[in-house]
């Protein structure tokens, strides 16, 4: 299950460093056809998908679902589990929802610089915006996930009797590690 939390982690923080080829599109279609409103759109569109795709991608390898085994052996992980489940699916929307409104401000931002346009202008602008995301994704979702990590490392460390008796005390100790 840990490994299952840290993988969510790490699918989505790769959604934007395997944005550069569409950061290198964008800027080479707003060089040949000066229109930043399109440009905007396409930004738009190419994230979206972007984003389809990690969904896609999370559900395919059944991360959401990890936990169940556990939960047959110790139910108090399941409100855990789905708890961090909501926080994290809020933080990457928060922190997605802000790269696009970044991107699409800063490609606006070019609407009266076709003259000295360089494709530079508009690649560096969104790779700071995707550093920035991926820096608050990985941030913000460690924050949420360190609880349940070290909730999950206390259950693991758990005699297999405790586990099976439901031993409140051991169990207690695991959800209240502190």
């Amino acid at each position: 299950m840990i490994v299952k939390l840290d993988r969510w982690q790490a699918v989505q923080l790769s959604m934007y460093q395997d944005l550069q080829p569409v950061f290198v599109e964008l800027s080479e279609d707003l060089a040949k056809k000066y229109d930043v409103v399109a440009t905007r759109d396409r930004f738009w569109r190419d994230i979206n998908a972007a984003k389809s795709r990690v969904n896609k991608q999370l559900l395919d390898e059944q991360i959401a679902t990890a936990y169940v085994d556990i939960v047959s052996h110790v139910p108090a992980a399941r409100s855990k589990v789905i708890d961090v489940l909501g926080k994290l699916a809020a933080v990457e929307e928060r922190i997605s929802g802000e790269f696009l409104r970044n991107g699409e401000r800063g490609i606006l931002s070019l609407k009266s610089k076709a003259s000295t346009y360089q494709t530079a202008h508009l690649g560096n602008m969104l790779r700071g915006a995707a550093q920035q995301a991926t820096t608050d994704l990985k941030s913000e979702s460690d924050q949420a996930l360190n609880p349940v990590r070290e909730y999950l490392v206390g259950v693991i460390e758990m005699k297999d009797e405790d586990i099976v008796t439901g031993s409140f005390g051991a169990i207690s100790r695991a959800m209240y590690p502190n």
